[in-house]
């Protein structure tokens, strides 16, 4: 029998890929120690997403230089992200049929809107990997790169914060 050295699965030793998460066992066992490495890094990762995946979620975001009720301590860098969407033929199509009769292009607004969630998460997670509790200052920019292609970006500056502590009136 063969122990798979990544998931541990035990395989008959004639086996080429492993039952169950099917990597190459031959090609494994010749670059364990490379492949370990690397399946620590992902590991790693997987971890770090998992953990900050509420931090991600709660991160606060904000147009304004500042939040009220709260100091920034710190400036922790800006954080930026693009996302470039084709539209693909129904959306063009849907496009012209909406320009035509004046109403909603639904296609293009999913395009869009779902972009605008990718470049938002995008620096969510910059910020947190920073250390950040916010980001300010955010900027959203739409544009079209060609007939078909629609691209949004996110600029902003993460930042530490810390309540703001008022001072007794005296």
């Amino acid at each position: 029998m063969i122990r798979c050295p990544k998931c541990g699965h035990e395989n008959p030793d004639n086996t080429t890929n492993c039952a169950k998460c099917h990597v190459n066992l031959q090609y494994v066992l010749a670059n364990l120690e490379q492949l370990q490495a690397q399946w620590q890094g992902e590991k790693e990762s997987a971890a770090f997403a998992e953990q900050n995946a509420k931090k991600i979620e709660g991160l606060l975001v904000t147009t304004t230089p500042i939040i009220q009720g709260k100091i920034i301590t710190e400036y922790l860098g800006i954080v930026s992200s693009v996302a470039v969407l084709g539209t693909g033929f129904l959306s063009e199509l849907g496009g012209s049929v909406a320009d035509l009769f004046g109403t909603r292009a639904g296609g293009f607004q999913d395009k869009l809107n779902r972009a605008r969630e990718i470049v938002l998460q995008e620096v969510k997670e910059q910020a947190v990997q920073r250390g950040g509790d916010a980001i300010v200052g955010l900027d959203l920019d739409y544009m079209t790169l060609a007939a078909n292609m629609l691209m949004v970006s996110a600029n902003g500056t993460a930042v530490k914060l810390s309540l703001q502590v008022e001072e007794d009136s005296k």
